[in-house]
């Protein structure tokens, strides 16, 4: 890898990967879920994945997901969610982004 195409940014996505993902969408979600379309936690994976794939197609960005979802591999680094909601989640990923490459915004 040149420097060029070395990673100047790093992005920290967390993906909660437990059955509360999304919850508040059952509401709304309703009608969808009687007719037997998919449920809110498949919802949550889904954009999740989507998420993961379009900042992992960006050039010169590392992407570190914190997650406890052990499907959720491929182009990231992934770092273990410390269960502890989402500003642990975030401290987590930037501790692990420091300790990688301290010299990347």
């Amino acid at each position: 890898m040149t420097a060029e195409q070395a990673p100047r940014w790093t992005v920290i996505v967390p993906v909660k990967g437990t059955a509360a993902a999304k919850t508040r969408l059952v509401a709304g979600l309703g009608p969808l879920l009687s007719a037997g379309a998919a449920g809110p936690q498949d919802l949550a994976r889904a954009l999740a994945l989507d998420t993961l794939a379009a900042v992992a197609a960006t050039a010169a960005v590392r992407l570190l997901v914190v997650t406890a979802d052990p499907g959720l591999t491929g182009a990231a680094t992934v770092v273990p969610d410390p269960g502890r909601g989402l500003d642990a989640a975030i401290a987590a990923g930037l501790n692990a982004a420091a300790g990688e490459a301290p010299q990347t915004p």
